[in-house]
């Protein structure tokens, strides 16, 4: 069947189990695709509420289509992976801050704040992703605990560009060549400040065992913020990260991710161990960083998520 017949097909289907006086949560849903793939083309942003969160995002981002189809994007994880640190880090709750590298428009930081009693640092430097992190924090009253700075992490403090495709949730450090595929003319490009993870926080006299966990989505710029943070990870705090082979191919190699890994963590728990075992997941040697990269980059797999543990 030919790939517009295919969603012609599952249009059709979205619409049978809309219609369907059975199965309330799927009817929802279905009923919640309709109206989302409506909007495209028809609307630039749009506000909701999700879980008792509202929530206003870009029409047309995958973050946005998780977040109003399923009211949420990659964060069912996200309760196993607070318990599990909790179990396992006797200064969980003696440690007040988390830290958002790459926050878009506060998909993981504002689930992250309501489950836990942190306060927490969100880094996004786009700056029109940027305003509605801002939007998103204001209109769920959480202007108390995240603290939004529309900046970029990186090695070392420096201006880098951000060049942004049609979705904004694809937004990268503007290279050679892009994670996401050829930048065509239609990306916006923009120029960022770029501070490091120990630098910010020496300026905002904190501690690095004040922070109890940083959580990283900057596609593909993954090694630049390990580079970072290098007391912070002394200092025993674990790091959630992306691990998408064709991003850190296109910002420094594979390679280099693989080291920064290995210099700086000693274990990692995957995002599948988590899935699978829940909170009983136990760490694997960090040199088995190197098989699961390559297994990415040569499978449909695409990309996982993975605790890194010092």
């Amino acid at each position: 069947m030919i790939p517009k017949l295919k969603f012609y097909a599952f249009v059709i289907s979205q619409l049978a189990k809309a219609l369907s006086p059975q199965k309330t949560e799927q009817r929802t849903q279905s009923r919640q695709y309709m109206a989302y793939h409506f909007l495209i083309g028809n609307a630039d942003s749009v506000t909701f509420q999700r879980q008792d969160i509202k929530w206003s995002a870009f029409v047309g981002d995958n973050v946005t289509s998780a977040l109003f189809i399923e009211g949420e994007h990659h964060t069912n994880i996200l309760p196993i992976v607070l318990t599990w640190l909790e179990n396992n880090y006797a200064d969980w709750n003696q440690r007040p801050i988390v830290m958002n590298v790459g926050a878009n428009i506060g998909a993981a930081c504002i689930p992250l704040v309501l489950q836990t009693n942190k306060n927490l640092f969100a880094f996004e430097p786009v700056p029109d992703t940027f305003k509605l992190l801002q939007q998103n924090v204001a209109q769920n009253h959480l202007q108390g605990r995240i603290s939004c700075l529309n900046l970029a992490i990186a090695a070392t403090t420096k201006q880098l560009e951000m060049i942004v495709p049609y979705d904004s949730g694809q937004s990268e450090v503007k290279n050679h060549s892009q994670g996401f595929g050829v930048a065509d003319r239609d990306c916006k490009i923009f120029s960022v400040k770029a501070i490091s993870l120990d630098e910010f926080i020496n300026q905002q006299d904190v501690a690095p065992t004040q922070v109890a966990l940083v959580w990283s989505d900057t596609q593909g710029f993954e090694s630049d913020v390990i580079e970072s943070g290098s007391a912070i990870w002394q200092a025993g705090t674990p790091l959630w990260v992306e691990v998408w082979p064709l991003g850190l191919q296109a910002h420094g190699g594979m390679d280099r991710f693989i080291d920064c890994c290995t210099r700086s963590f000693t274990s990692m728990i995957t995002a599948t161990d988590f899935q699978t075992l829940g909170t009983k997941a136990k760490p694997r040697k960090i040199t088995e960083m190197q098989d699961l990269v390559h297994y990415l980059f040569s499978s449909s797999a695409y990309h996982t998520d993975v605790l890194l543990i010092p």
